[in-house]
């Protein structure tokens, strides 16, 4: 019974999961649940614990990112400029 669970999980697709603005503990405890194939992480942002990058924020509209995020890039370039 056990293997046909374990088999059971391996076909579905992981979860895809938005890490904005990751701290750096995000570094060292996302591979760990990575490893398992239940998640996938996609880490976006910028670091919000140093200036001037954190002042950012004050411009950052989040559902510009979003909609960014979901519609297809018009060129490969594009993945890399989110906002």
């Amino acid at each position: 019974m056990r293997q046909h669970v374990i088999a059971a999980a391996e076909l579905v697709s992981p979860a895809r999961v938005l890490v904005l603005f990751g701290a750096d503990w995000d570094e060292r405890l996302l591979p760990r649940y990575t490893r398992h194939g239940r998640y996938r992480f996609h880490e976006h942002g910028f670091d919000l614990f140093r200036i001037p990058s954190n002042a950012r924020l004050m411009w950052f509209d989040l559902w510009r990112f979003v909609d960014r995020m979901v519609e297809p890039p018009k060129h490969p370039a594009d993945l890399l400029q989110l906002f």
